[in-house]
């Protein structure tokens, strides 16, 4: 898929990151990136991200991009000569997200999980501990 206006892409270590409307796509790269993401490809809508947060990569420490949705905590990792890129992304992300949802943050919260069932109770149990603090 090209980039065009309203879409926003980014390389990550490991993954691709495309920002279109209203929706994240995660692309895994390899098989090494399939098995940090867990799949091949997961898409997180922004209206349901309840946290996000960024830490750049430094010369000796890889980066993270952290987002949590319903489902868990999705970690995107992130080498220093991808921060620019991925910053931009998370940046046009965060002007589409409340501010207290880019203000809270995502430790603690449940890996992410394809089973939904298993992880629903996990996730609003973490959600409600971030309003009570």
């Amino acid at each position: 898929m090209s980039a065009t206006a309203t879409t926003q892409v980014a390389d990550a270590y490991g993954s691709r990151l495309e920002l279109e409307g209203e929706t994240l796509r995660i692309e895994a790269k390899g098989h090494m990136g399939k098995a940090a993401l867990g799949t091949a490809e997961r898409v997180i809508e922004i209206s349901d991200i309840r946290a996000i947060t960024f830490e750049s990569a430094g010369r000796l420490k890889n980066g993270k991009l952290e987002i949590v949705n319903g489902r868990g905590k999705t970690i995107i990792h992130i080498r220093h000569k991808q921060n620019d890129e991925v910053r931009v992304l998370y940046d046009v992300l965060c002007a589409q997200l409340p501010p207290e949802i880019v203000a809270t943050s995502t430790e603690g919260a449940p890996l992410y999980s394809e089973k939904i069932d298993a992880w629903s109770e996990e996730v609003n149990a973490w959600i409600e501990s971030k309003r009570d603090s």
